[in-house]
């Protein structure tokens, strides 16, 4: 079984600070599963879609490939071979991002990736 750490709470409080800290220190990788959320706001903005148009975001969020490359200890995300990290980080995507998440169904599909 790989090794796992949890850090839960609200934004803006330092998580991902902790959480790349503690992965160097254990030597293990960090992964911020809440740019997966920010990714999929992401590609439902670039494909001109309604983040609250839950069928729409259920589509891309059921279509999407899911994949991950280790680097200095954070595992980098990418959403159909693209690593938008440098873009998903600004307000548009973050309300975005809120709303894509409250979608139950879509949340579902990206807890399950998270799992794997």
């Amino acid at each position: 079984m790989s090794k796992l750490i949890a850090i839960d709470g609200p934004a803006g409080v330092g998580k991902s600070s902790v959480g790349k800290a503690l992965a160097k220190k254990f030597e293990i990788n960090f992964f911020s599963t809440g740019e997966m959320y920010r990714c999929l706001a992401w590609k439902v903005l670039e494909q001109g879609i309604d983040p609250q148009d839950e069928k729409a975001v259920l589509e891309i969020a059921q279509k999407v490939k899911w994949t991950y490359q280790a680097q200095d200890n954070v595992l980098k995300v990418y959403i159909d071979g693209i690593c938008p990290l440098d873009k998903i980080h600004n307000e548009e995507v973050g309300r975005a991002a809120s709303k894509v998440s409250a979608i139950p169904a879509a949340r579902i599909l990206i807890m399950d990736e998270q799992k794997k």
